[in-house]
C-alpha cells in the first residue's frame, strides 16, 4: 500500500520515483523494494517522507490514501 501511493503521489506531482527518492532522503531503489510488500518502510523513513512531501504518514499508510 505504501508503494502504491508513493506511485500515486509521483504521478499526480509528475515526478519519477527516482526524484521522489532523492526528495526524501532515500537511496536509489528504496521505493522498489516496498512494491510487492516484503519490505516495508520503517518509522524513521515515513517520517522522513511526511517532512519532505508534508502528507501525513497516515495517508502513506492506508490504502488510496494518496491522491
Amino acid at each position: 500500500m505504501v508503494y502504491e501511493n508513493v506511485v500515486n503521489y509521483c504521478n499526480n506531482e509528475r515526478i519519477s520515483i527516482s526524484a521522489f527518492e532523492k526528495r526524501c532522503g532515500l537511496g536509489n531503489g528504496t521505493v522498489s523494494k516496498w512494491k510487492n510488500h516484503k519490505n516495508i518502510p520503517s518509522i524513521k523513513i515515513l517520517t522522513r517522507i511526511e517532512k519532505s512531501t508534508d502528507v501525513p504518514i497516515e495517508s502513506w499508510i492506508r490504502t488510496g490514501g494518496v491522491r
